[in-house]
């Protein structure tokens, strides 16, 4: 059923009984020219369960989520929330016999969250172990991947399904197909982990690091001072998102919770550079980083507390301001 995207639209959905099939297979099988029905196993029952299809259509900036009622007094959300982007959407909903009703609840833009919205126009530095390249995500749902090697156009859909995260499906002229995930560190930049399918089956995976591109040239370039600036890390470890302020502090924000540093960057080379970090609790975190691209690269990671070894990880990083 077709259900308007409005607050106040309630929808009752009766569902029928339960049905049961019983359904007994009888097969031939042919062994050395001989049949043998006895050798057919019946089948067991089939069960048709009780659901309803509900769809909408959604606004770029609005977000949609599902509720339930059985008596129009208590609700429950059974989906959601949904990002908008202007297509419709719609979920399969199971339920037991009896009268359901739905409703549709619409809230605006909310307050947090560092996902886009949306992706056209956008332009996008990807650092991967791969190499670095420039992707252009236009406004007509196609896009460009420019690397070293030439450029390669795209087609794209882009869905928002997190305050912070959102997933880019890019289909390729070889009808290869790209699932790119991307979790947004900062407001432009982050991590992103992308699956490769060509008819259904597993054609390769990739994932590395991102940011909004302001430069023009793929050239290795190394920031003179990190200040005000969002390092995202991704590796062989987990993701990390790394804030910079221009005092000399910084900060790591994890499920844990968020840890406060002093910090101290340091030029080594024309395309090499380390950021140290120290926690009051004793624990460093230290990072070579290898510049590939514009404040892009490659990057090794060591921790450590009291001076013990805790882990290490190798993986990109891209800097972005804050």
């Amino acid at each position: 059923m077709k259900v308007p995207p409005l607050q106040s639209s309630i929808v009752c959905a009766i569902h029928p009984q339960e049905i049961a099939r019983h359904s007994v297979l009888a097969a031939v099988l042919i062994l050395c020219g001989a049949a043998s029905i006895q050798s057919a196993p019946a089948a067991p029952p089939l069960f048709l369960s009780n659901a309803v299809e509900i769809s909408h259509s959604t606004e770029q900036g609005k977000t949609y989520s599902l509720e339930e009622s059985s008596d129009l007094l208590v609700w429950k959300t059974i989906a959601g929330p949904v990002f908008g982007d202007g297509e419709d959407t719609g979920d399969l909903i199971g339920a037991e016999p009896g009268d359901h009703f739905y409703r549709l609840k619409v809230a605006t833009l909310p307050a947090g969250g560092k996902s886009r919205w949306a992706m056209s126009g956008c332009r996008m530095i990807m650092n991967t172990a791969a190499g670095v390249c420039r992707m252009a995500f236009d406004e007509n749902a196609t896009g460009t991947m420019t690397r070293e090697s030439g450029t390669t156009g795209f087609t794209w859909a882009w869905k928002r399904d997190g305050l912070d995260t959102g997933v880019a499906i890019i289909t390729w002229p070889d009808q290869i197909v790209e699932t790119m995930t991307m979790q947004f560190k900062g407001l432009n930049a982050g991590v992103f982990s992308s699956l490769k399918t060509r008819d259904g089956l597993p054609a390769g995976s990739v994932a590395g690091t991102f940011r909004d591109a302001a430069e023009h040239s793929l050239e290795p370039v190394v920031p003179v001072v990190l200040g005000n600036a969002l390092l995202a890390f991704s590796g062989t470890g987990r993701a990390v998102g790394v804030t910079v302020s221009a005092d000399g502090s910084a900060g790591i924000t994890s499920p844990a919770g968020a840890a406060s540093y002093s910090c101290a960057y340091t030029i080594t080379g024309p395309a090499t550079a380390d950021l140290d970090m120290i926690c009051a609790n004793g624990v460093t975190e230290s990072w070579s980083l290898t510049f590939t691209g514009p404040s892009c690269g490659d990057c090794s990671w060591t921790s450590a507390r009291n001076g013990v070894p805790r882990r290490t990880s190798a993986g990109s990083f891209t800097i972005a301001p804050r």
